[in-house]
């Protein structure tokens, strides 16, 4: 029961993102000139292009290697006292 839950905040959290960044592009297409909104849209591909890139797996990488080695880290940190690190 749980998981559906999950899965209907976030298809709630995307589809209100999707109206709000449509409701902004309709007020950016009022407000701006056609070359400033085509300057504005050349843009967008590159910030969307690097969120994509940005968030493809890497940040559950690096947690998962970071739980690995982080026990064999705190072994030898003469600091591990302090931050609380298991001493092996």
């Amino acid at each position: 029961m749980g998981n559906r839950n999950v899965y209907k905040w976030s298809l709630i959290e995307r589809i209100t993102v999707a109206l709000l960044s449509f409701g902004g592009n309709i007020v950016l297409t009022r407000m701006l000139t056609t070359a400033d909104f085509g300057l504005l849209a050349m843009i967008a591909i590159f910030t969307a292009v690097a969120y994509d890139i940005s968030s493809c797996g890497m940040s559950d990488g690096l947690i998962l290697q970071a739980m690995t080695i982080a026990p064999l880290l705190c072994s030898t940190a003469p600091w591990d006292c302090c931050l609380g690190c298991p001493s092996f």
